[in-house]
């Protein structure tokens, strides 16, 4: 009886373990398709900010979409669940990030861009990045065009999407609710705390500049609790 019941709870423990790995794995799945951009067949290792605590960003124009209220709700969100400082300042030649409300012919020439790389006129919206041999970020900009971009809940889903990728999370997942979804679905113009979980993983100390994903898959499973990350829960 004893040998039973104890073959009972050892094979409910481990029924709950495979459980909850399938998830860690599913969650960690997910993750490298937000963080991992492949682009072109070519697969672009982890991008991000590395060893800073503060970010300083710029914004030129006028802010749109949100007032200022809830776009300081937005960096502190991100901000929590980064654990960086994100600070706006009025100095350009301060900021890392630059946000910029304007035609991206205008972002290009005031930027001082390769021109080459302007797209379609119909694009509303264009970001750029640079980053150093190792995949740290240097400095990160991007461009909406205001007068092609007529619903207000777009506009969030495009400059909360382009904020993020001022951050290096540059992949997608097809989840109608994230602002990592490919497009705006009517329903991501909101920071879920999905979306939050990434961020988290992705400025994991123990992640850098530069890992492609079997490396972020032996790291995450051997030195990150994936379980406590995938559970928490933001304010």
């Amino acid at each position: 009886m004893k040998f039973q019941l104890l073959l009972a709870f050892l094979t409910l423990f481990c029924t709950h373990a495979n459980a909850q790995s399938n998830k860690d794995k599913n969650f960690l799945d997910d993750y490298l398709s937000v963080s991992i951009w492949k682009v072109n067949h070519i697969t672009v290792p982890l991008i991000r900010w590395q060893d800073k605590d503060t970010l300083h960003y710029n914004i030129s124009g006028e802010l749109r979409y949100l007032n200022h209220k809830s776009w300081n709700k937005f960096i502190s969100s991100v901000e929590q669940a980064t654990g960086l400082k994100i600070v706006e300042t009025s100095n350009g030649s301060d900021a890392e990030i630059h946000i910029y409300f304007g035609s991206i012919l205008s972002y290009f020439e005031h930027f001082n861009l390769d021109k080459r790389l302007i797209p379609d006129p119909r694009f509303n919206s264009w970001n750029n990045r640079q980053y150093d041999k190792d995949y740290a970020l240097t400095r990160s900009s991007f461009c909406i065009d205001p007068t092609l971009i007529d619903n207000p809940n777009y506009g969030i889903y495009v400059l909360m999407s382009s904020f993020l990728k001022s951050l290096g999370i540059l992949g997608r997942l097809i989840d109608e609710y994230s602002l990592f979804n490919p497009g705006y679905s009517g329903s991501n113009h909101k920071l879920t705390k999905y979306d939050k979980r990434f961020l988290k993983l992705h400025y994991h100390e123990d992640l850098r500049p530069g890992m492609l994903e079997d490396e972020i898959k032996s790291i995450a499973f051997d030195s990150i609790n994936l379980e406590s990350i995938r559970k928490e829960k933001f304010k």
